[in-house]
């Protein structure tokens, strides 16, 4: 079962970077998704990878349940953290603030 821990994260790590490469944001190459999609999955995937870590250490694989309740918790944190309300056009009119 270890190995499906592995699995799952490089199915984890291909389906991130095809996610990233197709948001609408400035890092993204072909903006096909809006940043919102991406925050509303990044929340999905956050609640899910809690299920597997949990399901992991059920099943004993304790080194799986670790590293995916971590990386949900991350995630998570992240997704709090991120503003993905704003658009990109928003942001580039967004009127910069001096601090005196």
């Amino acid at each position: 079962m270890e190995t499906a821990g592995s699995a799952l994260s490089y199915a984890l790590a291909i389906v991130h970077l095809v996610l990233t490469l197709l948001t609408d944001f400035p890092g993204g190459a072909l903006k096909v998704i809006p940043l919102r999609i991406h925050g509303l999955i990044e929340l999905i995937v956050s609640i899910g990878l809690l299920a597997v870590a949990i399901s992991f250490r059920f099943l004993g694989y304790s080194v799986s349940f670790y590293f995916y309740f971590i990386f949900s918790v991350i995630l998570f944190v992240v997704w709090i953290a991120s503003e993905y309300r704003m658009s990109i056009k928003a942001a580039s009119l967004e009127k910069p603030t001096i601090l005196r």
